[in-house]
């Protein structure tokens, strides 16, 4: 027999004060925090202080996929690793600094360090 579960929700768009609250007063085992990158992070490490113990999870946009509203890439790119390419070309505005940008940027400081320390 499987435990019965109680399950509440907040929703991404009220303020971190109130989701806080809601985690406070519910006293979860279990939290999802489905916020997107780096938003979801960022929550999770400027209240860890406040939040009861509990598993925390975070789940980008996994609650997405379950729910229908995004498509999953198909296999044929998954057995490539491509399937960022199949999110950057259906969610250009918000990928594309992230899958473009963001590790060439990495890649410069990687090197200056790296030339800093050969010196």
């Amino acid at each position: 027999m499987l435990p019965q579960w109680t399950v509440s929700g907040v929703d991404g768009y009220v303020s971190s004060d109130i989701a806080l609250t809601r985690i406070i007063d519910f006293d979860p085992d279990l939290v999802l925090v489905g916020l997107g990158m780096p938003r979801q992070e960022l929550f999770l490490l400027s209240h860890l202080a406040q939040l009861p113990d509990a598993t925390y999870a975070t789940v980008g946009g996994a609650i997405d996929y379950l729910a229908g509203t995004t498509r999953l890439a198909p296999r044929w790119l998954g057995r490539f690793g491509l399937e960022w390419v199949w999110r950057l070309v259906n969610q250009p505005r918000r990928l594309a600094h992230r899958y473009l940008v963001e590790p060439l940027l990495l890649l410069i400081r990687v090197l200056c360090a790296s030339f800093r320390e050969r010196g």
